[in-house]
């Protein structure tokens, strides 16, 4: 089970790079990303998409 998930967007191609670096550098499978647009992200209910993909961290 992963000790944090990210949200991030799926669309944005340097988003997707940079989940994928950091994926690749997670060897213990600590992380989870999630793109807001794909099917995985409905398990989600709670989390408005819209709403979330107007939030970044510095």
């Amino acid at each position: 089970m992963s000790e944090l998930t990210i949200f991030y967007d799926g669309t944005c191609p340097l988003c997707v790079k940079e989940m994928n670096a950091l994926t690749k550098r997670d060897t213990h499978k600590h992380i989870n990303t999630v793109d807001i647009y794909s099917d995985e992200f409905s398990r989600y209910e709670n989390i408005d998409p819209d709403k979330a993909n107007t939030i970044c961290m510095p």
